[in-house]
């Protein structure tokens, strides 16, 4: 019994050694614990929308087909209250910026703050609404995009939640040089794709998200993301950097963008897609 616990403490000892000689290895062993959502109670709202009013607040951005499936605030499905916003788009929508999306956007941040962004997705099930596998292509449902500095050019988000063949998958981007460029990104491996699992089992549901962030491009921003879904972290990145080197912040997106649609409309098997947000709220 003594020598398993000399063993154990030793193992410990070794672990504390190497997270602080390592600078952050250890906070990052904890990125792999399980832990509840517990948001400080002290932290002010500064933005919320529940789609009550019957209208999208005046600081959403709309990037939409004109077409009056794109975004209906519906009375018949809500998280909370009795409202919610359906976001519709579909493959022969005209582009919006270049590409297939529906999307709203609110304003830019300032670089490097930090928020807790919830909001909750609702993912039909059956009928012409079902959200079905699209074995070979993917789209983004929400994503906070970087504004490129004068000179760059436009880059995949700093951050992304996306359904791809069944799943939920995060995608991360990100630079510390003040000029970024998708060869840089490609050569020095500065992205990240990881699977959260399947989403089938969610649809006909409301799931909550919630997703922590404390932005930064350097290690010494003490960069922090977690990754809260129905109240439990299923992921998380401590004084890893999850942004890009620009001057003005990211700015958070709700709705679906599907790149194949434009891209590569091969890759895909489907024609439309239909997902339903709300309790949005910014701390």
């Amino acid at each position: 019994m003594r020598e398993k616990r000399k063993i154990c403490l030793v193992s410990l000892l070794i672990i504390i050694f190497f997270g602080v000689f390592f600078n952050g290895f250890f906070m990052r062993i904890g990125d792999y614990l399980p832990k509840k959502l517990s948001m400080p109670d002290d932290l002010p709202v500064l933005f919320s929308e529940d789609f009550e009013s019957g209208h999208l607040k005046k600081e959403w951005r709309q990037s939409l087909a004109n077409r009056n499936y794109s975004a209906q605030i519906i009375n018949h499905r809500a998280r909370t209250g009795n409202s919610s916003l359906r976001v519709e788009l579909r493959e022969n929508d005209p582009n919006i910026d270049e590409s297939k999306r529906a999307e709203i956007s609110l304003p830019m941040e300032a670089a490097l703050e930090e928020h807790w962004y919830s909001f909750s997705t609702f993912l039909p099930l059956r009928g012409d609404e079902d959200y079905g596998i699209d074995p070979s292509s993917g789209e983004i449902i929400a994503q906070w995009h970087d504004v490129p500095d004068l000179g760059e050019e436009w880059l995949s988000p700093s951050l992304a939640l996306m359904t791809i063949n069944g799943f939920y998958q995060i995608g991360r981007v990100w630079d510390q040089s003040p000029l970024s460029t998708q060869e840089r990104i490609k050569d020095e491996r500065l992205s990240e794709y990881v699977t959260l699992g399947e989403y089938n089992a969610d649809k006909d549901r409301w799931v909550d998200w919630t997703f922590h962030v404390k932005w930064g491009w350097e290690r010494s921003h003490k960069p922090q993301l977690e990754i809260f879904k129905d109240g439990k972290r299923i992921f998380a990145r401590t004084g890893v950097p999850n942004t890009k080197n620009d001057k003005q912040g990211v700015y958070m997106k709700l709705g679906i963008y599907k790149w194949d649609w434009e891209e590569n409309p091969g890759n895909s098997s489907l024609d439309k897609r239909v997902v339903y947000y709300d309790s949005i709220e910014i701390r």
